[in-house]
């Protein structure tokens, strides 16, 4: 699935574990070395090497639209004179957020994606508003509720 991009970065080996482990994250390193013909233990090193570089990461996932949580992404602009120490507390503040999903910082316009979950559309807008008024660099931002999420990580994902 990420051979290509992944081509040049890691060897064809882990690329396999890289995507066995994606299609399955319970799949046991001997199996993966059944699969592969390579020893269980040249697996395992290659596991472990791949979570050390942090290029694989074992972990539960709560998929927000198969438990029929709301959720919606905004993409928020900062003001151009936004001082970096600001836009740091303001990074901080959204990872410490528990209903924060994700915050991805994006070049030029020193501008994010968040994405946030709650437990319906009222109490996900009153989230969104209090970050984004609350917040004196936030010069503005449009919120996309999600619908769907028909790929993810990789993955295809249940549509239920």
């Amino acid at each position: 699935m990420w051979e290509n991009a992944l081509q040049g970065k890691l060897d064809d080996i882990d690329i396999r574990i890289v995507n066995m482990v994606l299609q399955n994250g319970r799949i046991t390193d001997k199996d993966i070395a059944d699969q592969l013909h390579v020893s269980k233990t040249a697996i395992r090193m290659r596991r472990i090497h791949l979570q050390k570089l942090e290029y694989i990461r074992f972990m539960g996932l709560l998929v927000l639209q198969n438990v029929n949580l709301p959720y919606a992404d905004a993409i928020v602009k900062t003001r151009a004179n936004a001082p970096d120490d600001e836009m740091e507390k303001l990074i901080k503040y959204l990872e410490n957020e528990e209903n924060t999903y994700e915050v991805t910082e994006y070049l030029g316009e020193k501008g994010l994606l968040i994405r946030l979950f709650d437990r319906n559309l009222l109490e996900l807008k009153r989230r969104f508003k209090k970050i984004c008024l609350d917040n004196p660099i936030i010069e503005s931002y449009e919120i996309m509720p999600v619908v769907r999420s028909p790929k993810a990580w990789g993955v295809k994902l249940d549509h239920k």
